[in-house]
C-alpha cells in the first residue's frame, strides 16, 4: 500500500503535468491566433472577394459599406456608455456574447441577407421603380458627402462605387418589403418584417436555396471597432485621425 507521502507526491506531479499541459495549450492557441488571424490593414485588401453568394462575390470594398454602418450604430451607443473610452462598449459581454463579436457577425450576415434578396428579385424579374432609382441617387450623394476623413481614406469609395453598392442595398430592401405586403406570411409564428430579416423564418426558408461561401481565413483577419471609425481610449490624445483639408 502507498504511503500519503507518495500519494500527496503523485498529486502534485499531476497538478504540475496539468498546469505545464495547459500553458502548452495556451502557448499554442496564442501562436495560431497571431499567425492566422491577425489584422490585415483593409484599405490594402478591398478587391479581396470576401464573401461568394451562389455566383456574385462580394469584395472587402463592398463589404465595407455593412462594416462602416455597424461601426457607426455601436459608436453612437459606445459613446453613450463611455465617452472617455469609447471602445469598452465593444468589450461588453451581454447575453448573445461580447459587442465586438456580435458586430462582426452582424455585418456579415446583414451583407448575406442583401445579397440573398437581391438574387430573389432578379430572379422573380423585379427591379426599382422609377421613383425608387431617383431616391437612390440621392442617397448615394448624401453617403458620399457624409463620409468621414477616416472612412474615404480607408474605403477608398467613388461615388460610382458606393452606387453599385447601394444599388443591391436598396434592391434587397425593396424587394423584402414586397414581399412583406404582396405575398401571405401567415404561416410563420412572426409578424410579416421581423419573418424576412435575418432571423426571420421566412429569410432562413429561402437561405436554403443559396450557395454561400465565405473567406474564413480572410474574414478571421478582420476586426471591428476601429476600421472605419476612431475610437476614444483613455489617456491617449493621438486617436482621432486629424483631417489635412480642417
Amino acid at each position: 500500500m502507498r504511503s500519503i507521502k507518495d500519494s500527496n507526491i503523485t498529486k502534485k506531479l499531476k497538478r504540475q503535468v496539468i498546469i505545464f499541459c495547459l500553458a502548452l495549450l495556451a502557448a499554442i492557441i496564442v501562436t495560431l491566433f497571431r499567425s492566422g488571424s491577425s489584422t490585415i490593414e483593409y484599405s490594402e485588401h478591398l478587391d479581396d472577394v470576401v464573401l461568394t453568394v451562389d455566383d456574385t462575390d462580394v469584395t472587402l470594398r463592398q463589404m465595407g459599406y455593412y462594416i462602416m454602418k455597424t461601426e457607426e450604430n455601436i459608436d453612437e451607443l459606445a459613446t453613450v456608455y463611455d465617452p472617455g473610452d469609447t471602445y469598452a462598449f465593444w468589450r461588453v459581454h451581454t447575453n448573445g456574447g461580447y459587442v465586438i463579436v456580435q458586430a462582426k457577425e452582424t455585418s456579415m450576415n446583414t451583407c448575406i441577407r442583401d445579397m440573398v434578396y437581391c438574387a430573389e428579385a432578379q430572379a422573380a424579374g423585379y427591379a426599382l421603380s422609377d421613383t425608387e432609382l431617383d431616391n437612390l441617387l440621392d442617397k448615394v450623394k448624401d453617403t458620399f458627402d457624409g463620409l468621414s476623413y477616416k472612412q474615404r481614406q480607408v474605403l477608398k469609395y467613388t461615388e460610382d462605387e458606393l452606387y453599385d453598392i447601394l444599388y443591391y442595398v436598396e434592391l434587397a430592401s425593396s424587394y423584402a418589403n414586397y414581399i412583406v405586403e404582396n405575398e401571405d406570411l401567415s404561416e410563420y409564428d412572426q409578424t410579416p418584417e421581423i419573418a424576412v430579416d435575418i432571423d426571420g423564418a421566412y429569410y432562413n426558408e429561402i437561405l436554403k436555396d443559396h450557395t454561400i461561401k465565405k473567406d474564413n481565413r480572410l474574414w478571421a483577419k478582420v476586426h471591428l471597432g476601429n476600421i472605419t471609425i476612431t475610437r476614444v481610449s483613455i489617456g491617449n490624445s493621438n486617436d482621432a485621425e486629424k483631417d489635412p483639408e480642417k
